[in-house]
């Protein structure tokens, strides 16, 4: 089982991802597009185009992980403009909501 440790770090591929693509196609979008090696201790997101879906790729010892996670229809994600993010997303949501019920 892996953990997600506070100096673990994510990378978020900005642009959208087809939901097709399985773990060689993403991995294989870490090593060409982020340029980035996809058994490094990293996570790797990955998100459709209407931002509702995103995809969680980690290597671990014993082979890859996908995590898929589909958001609420009230809530979609907002990348930021940077290539590295700490592991915290920041959801933009329709309706007004506590600042906590939109950390993960």
């Amino acid at each position: 089982m892996f953990r997600f440790d506070p100096a673990l770090k994510v990378y978020l591929h900005r642009e959208p991802v087809d939901g097709r693509k399985a773990i060689n196609g993403l991995a294989l979008l870490v090593e060409q597009a982020l340029g980035l090696d996809p058994f490094a201790p990293s996570l790797f997101v990955f998100s459709n185009r209407r931002r509702d879906r995103i995809r969680i790729l980690l290597w671990e010892r014993t082979g890859f992980w996908l995590m898929i996670n589909q958001l609420a229809s009230y809530c979609i994600l907002s990348w930021c403009t940077t290539r590295v993010w700490q592991p915290r997303f920041q959801k933009v949501c329709d309706r007004r909501v506590d600042p906590s019920d939109c950390s993960v």
